[in-house]
């Protein structure tokens, strides 16, 4: 996958009946769309390929208001990819046919989203408070140095 910050896997087995939970420090992934094969279009995802490469696009979700996964399945085994953005390559070179060797056919390309967290933003008056704190310290500091050299 062009696009992606993180891989995991290959995993044994199929996505759709495994916890997928922890995959990325990630509790609650949600699959939002799948296309079976290796072209196709669902929910905003499009996959056009060629057994075991191709290119993809998804479009209708914010990147980020979301944590999203991409899983790419082939053969025996799955491999989960982390993404910053969509498309434009895949290939199956993550993945294992049941010989275990990479690149089987793509069975099926399924994108999971999570909403990602909020992060705290400080309050205007804990910003002035500390802000404060921070000036008077180094004015009694200053204070202080006066005494002892005067």
């Amino acid at each position: 996958m062009d696009v992606s910050i993180a891989c995991e896997g290959a995993f044994a087995g199929n996505d759709e009946n495994q916890d997928l939970s922890g995959l990325f420090n990630v509790s609650n992934w949600t699959q939002y769309a799948k296309v079976d094969g290796d072209s196709g279009t669902s929910n905003g995802l499009t996959v056009n390929g060629g057994g075991t490469s191709g290119t993809w696009s998804l479009t209708g979700i914010d990147f980020n208001s979301f944590d999203i996964m991409a899983i790419l399945k082939g053969g025996p085994t799955f491999s989960a990819y982390l993404l910053d953005s969509a498309g434009p390559n895949w290939n199956t070179d993550g993945i294992l046919k049941g010989n275990y060797k990479p690149g089987p056919g793509l069975s099926h390309f399924t994108i999971y989203t999570s909403a990602k967290t909020p992060q705290p933003v400080p309050e205007p008056l804990t910003i002035l408070g500390t802000g404060l704190a921070l000036g008077l310290g180094g004015l009694f500091k200053s204070k202080q140095k006066q005494k002892l050299e005067g």
